[in-house]
C-alpha cells in the first residue's frame, strides 16, 4: 500500500470509525507508516487544545471534532500538493526529453544532409547489432541493447545515408522480431 493509500485509508478511519473493525484499526496502527501519519495528526489536535479552556463536556467534544477536521484538512492539502508537484516534475521531464529526442533527430538529418556522399549500404544477413553499430557511428549516437538476443538477429535491408535516421529505425520496426526506438540520444534495441 503506497503512502497515499494509507493516509486515505486512515483519514477514512477517522471519519467513519464504525466502518472498521478493531482488527482492522489494530492491523492499520500496526503499520509504522501509518502510526507516523496519525501521531501527526494527534499532534496538530493537541496544538488547538494547547489553549486549556474550561468548558463543558459537549463543547470539548465539538473542540475535538474541529481540532480532527482541522487535521485531516492540513494532512489532506499537503498530500494534494505533494500529488500535484510529483505529477508536475514528472511530466516536465518527459517534455525536455522529447525536445531533446527531437533536436538529435534533427541534427542527424542535417549532419546527412551535410554530407556529400549518398551512399547505399546492403545489409545481407547481417547481424542487428552490425546495423545499429553502423548506424551508431554515422550518425554519432549510442547503442543500448535491452535484449541479448536481438544482438543476433540477422536481417536483409537497405540504408540510404540521406534518409534521417528515424527513416531507418522506422524501416527496422518493420521486422516482427525487431523492435528499435531513439531516446535521449541514444539507440534502443530490445
Amino acid at each position: 500500500m503506497t503512502k497515499e493509500e494509507k493516509l486515505q485509508r486512515l483519514l477514512e478511519m477517522q471519519e467513519h470509525p464504525e466502518c472498521y473493525t478493531d482488527e482492522e484499526i489494530r492491523g492499520l496502527m500496526a503499520d509504522e507508516e501509518c502510526r507516523q501519519l496519525y501521531e501527526q495528526m494527534v499532534r496538530a489536535t493537541d496544538a488547538v487544545y494547547a489553549e486549556k479552556v474550561k468548558a463543558t463536556p459537549q463543547s470539548r467534544r465539538w473542540l475535538r471534532v474541529a481540532a480532527t477536521f482541522l487535521g485531516v484538512l492540513m494532512l489532506s492539502g499537503i498530500a494534494y500538493a505533494a500529488i500535484h508537484l510529483v505529477r508536475s516534475n514528472s511530466r516536465t521531464e518527459q517534455v525536455q526529453a522529447e525536445i531533446a529526442e527531437r533536436a538529435i533527430v534533427q541534427q542527424s538529418a542535417l549532419n546527412v544532409h551535410n554530407s556529400k556522399s549518398d551512399t547505399i549500404h546492403i545489409f545481407e544477413n547481417a547481424e542487428l547489432q552490425q546495423i545499429l553499430q553502423e548506424l551508431s557511428a554515422y550518425y554519432n549516437i549510442d547503442v543500448t541493447f535491452r535484449n541479448e538476443q536481438a544482438r543476433h538477429i540477422r536481417l536483409y535491408t537497405k540504408w540510404n545515408t540521406s534518409a534521417p535516421l528515424a527513416t531507418m529505425i522506422e524501416r527496422l520496426n518493420r521486422f516482427e522480431k525487431v523492435s528499435v526506438r531513439l531516446k535521449n540520444n541514444r539507440i534502443i534495441a530490445e
